[in-house]
C-alpha cells in the first residue's frame, strides 16, 4: 500500500487555501457547443491521449486548452460496465497517476467491468499548465508562516504578493479561468469524448468538490459516485478554514499521543509536545542550513514537512520521530526531503509546477479573507490550533493577495436528484 499512502499525500492543503468555489450556478445552462474527441495511443500498459477543451467556456470557439487524460481500460470487455473518472484531490494533484495507481486502490471486480479513467486538471501536470513555477523558494526559504513581528507580517504579504504578480504576469490569459466550475466541465468534456452516456465517479478531498458541482451541474449525467473527505461546499469558507487548521492539530495531537504509547526518539527525554515546540522555536530561531547552498530548514519548511507526513499515519509517525531526531541533531535532510516532495521541490530549487498549480486554482475559486482579515482569522484558530493554527490559516496567503480576485462564497449543491452517492467524512 505504499504506492497509494504516497497519492494521498498530495491531497494534503486543501482548504488552507481556499474554502469554496464561488457560485457556479449562473452559467450552467451555457453547455458547450464544441465536440471533443482523445485520440488514444498505448503508453506502457495503459491509454494516453489528449482532449482538447475551450480554455473559456463562455467563448467555446476562442483559444483552445490541452487535457491529458489514461485510460486503464476493463479487463472483462465481455461484461464491462462503464468508465470510472477519478480524482486525488490536491487542487491539481495528478488523477492520470491515480489511474496508473488503480491497482493498489480497487478491488479487482471493479478493474475488470470498469474502465479507469484519469486526468490532469487544467493548469497542472501534463495539460495546459501554468508557468509561473520555475522557483518557489522566495516563498518559503526566510518565509516565517507564524510570524512573531510586523516585519515577519509584512514579509509573508509581500512575497506572496509577489507570487500573485508573477503568474498574472507569465499566466495572464490562462489564470482567469482555472477555476472548479471550469475543471468540473472539462469532466463533462472527457465524457462525451469518451462517448460514454454516464460517468461514475470517484474523489478524495478537493476531488469531493468537483464530484458536488459536477452532480449539481450535470445530474443527469453520472451513474454513481463516491466522494471521500468531503468538503461541506455549503459552509462558511472562514469556518472551513479554522476547521481545517483544527483537523492538522488533531493529526499532530494524535502523533504525540503515538510517541507516548510507542516511545519517539525525538522525545526520549521529555513530554512529546513540549519536546517537538521547543524544536519548532529553536528552527524558528536559527534555521538549520543543508547541504545545498541557500536552502535550510526554517518554520515554513518544518510546517510543511511535519504536515505531509501526518497523513500516512503510523508509517508517517516512524518518519517523522527519525526527521525530528535528526533535525535536533543538525541534519535537516530528512524534513527537507518531505517538504520538497510536498511542495514538488527538487535539488537547485526547481519546481514540478504542482505546488503552483495548487494555489492557482485554489485563488482562481476566490479568497477567504483580504491580508488582514487572514491574520484575524489565525489568531481565532490558535486557540484551538497551538501548532498549526497560524500556519494552517496563513498558508492560504497567496489567495488573500491574488490579482483581480473575488470573495469565496458557499456553494449550494443540489441534493434534490435520486443518485446513488457515498459519502465519506474524514
Amino acid at each position: 500500500m505504499k504506492t497509494f499512502k504516497v497519492i494521498c499525500v498530495a491531497l494534503s492543503l486543501l482548504l488552507i487555501v481556499s474554502a469554496c468555489s464561488k457560485d457556479s450556478k449562473s452559467s450552467s445552462k451555457n453547455e458547450s457547443s464544441f465536440t471533443p474527441s482523445i485520440d488514444f495511443k498505448k503508453c506502457e500498459e495503459f491509454q494516453c491521449g489528449t482532449l482538447e477543451v475551450p480554455m473559456d467556456y463562455k467563448n467555446v470557439e476562442g483559444r483552445k486548452i490541452d487535457i491529458a487524460v489514461l485510460r486503464r481500460p476493463a479487463k472483462d470487455k465481455k461484461n464491462r460496465i462503464g468508465v470510472i473518472l477519478v480524482n486525488p484531490g490536491g487542487p491539481g494533484a495528478s488523477g492520470i497517476g491515480m489511474a496508473k495507481s488503480a491497482g493498489v486502490i480497487f478491488p479487482q471486480e471493479i478493474l475488470d467491468k470498469f474502465d479507469i479513467i484519469g486526468w490532469d486538471p487544467r493548469g497542472a501536470g501534463a495539460s495546459t499548465s501554468v508557468s509561473c513555477s520555475k522557483n518557489l523558494d522566495f516563498l518559503f526559504q526566510g518565509v516565517d508562516y507564524s510570524p512573531d513581528t510586523q516585519e515577519e507580517k509584512d514579509n509573508l504579504v509581500a512575497v506572496n504578493k509577489e507570487f500573485g504578480q508573477k503568474c498574472e504576469e507569465e499566466d495572464a490569459q490562462l489564470l482567469p479561468f482555472l477555476n472548479t466550475e471550469n475543471s468540473v466541465r472539462d469532466m463533462d468534456e472527457i465524457r462525451k469524448a469518451l462517448d460514454e452516456e454516464k460517468i461514475n465517479y470517484l474523489g478524495f478531498s478537493y476531488g469531493t468538490s468537483l464530484g458536488q458541482i459536477y452532480a449539481t451541474l450535470f445530474p443527469k449525467n453520472f451513474r454513481a459516485m463516491a466522494i471521500d473527505g468531503v468538503i461541506d461546499l455549503g459552509a462558511e469558507p472562514k469556518d472551513t478554514a479554522v476547521q481545517q487548521a483544527v483537523g492538522f492539530e488533531s493529526s499532530i495531537d494524535a502523533f504525540f499521543e503515538y510517541c507516548k504509547e510507542e516511545g519517539c526518539t525525538y522525545a526520549a527525554s521529555g513530554d512529546p509536545k513540549t519536546k517537538y515546540i521547543e524544536l519548532m522555536q529553536e528552527i524558528d530561531a536559527n534555521p538549520i542550513k543543508s547541504s545545498e547552498k541557500n536552502f535550510s530548514l526554517g518554520p515554513a519548511q518544518l510546517d510543511i514537512a511535519t504536515a505531509n507526513w501526518l497523513y500516512s499515519g503510523e508509517y508517517g509517525y516512524q518518519l517523522l520521530d527519525e526527521g525530528l531526531t535528526d533535525a535536533q541533531r543538525g541534519k535537516p535532510a530528512d524534513l527537507l526531503g518531505s517538504f520538497s516532495s510536498y511542495v514538488g521541490r527538487s535539488l537547485g530549487g526547481k519546481y514540478d509546477g504542482s505546488y503552483s498549480a495548487f494555489l492557482t486554482i485554489g485563488c482562481s475559486d476566490g479568497y477567504t479573507a483580504n491580508a488582514q482579515g487572514m491574520f484575524d482569522l489565525a489568531t481565532i484558530a490558535t486557540k484551538d490550533a497551538e501548532i498549526f493554527g497560524e500556519t494552517g490559516i496563513l498558508l492560504g496567503m497567496p489567495c488573500a493577495t491574488w490579482p483581480s480576485n473575488e470573495l469565496a462564497k458557499p456553494f449550494e449543491v443540489d441534493t434534490s436528484k435520486d443518485k446513488p452517492i457515498v459519502v465519506i467524512g474524514t
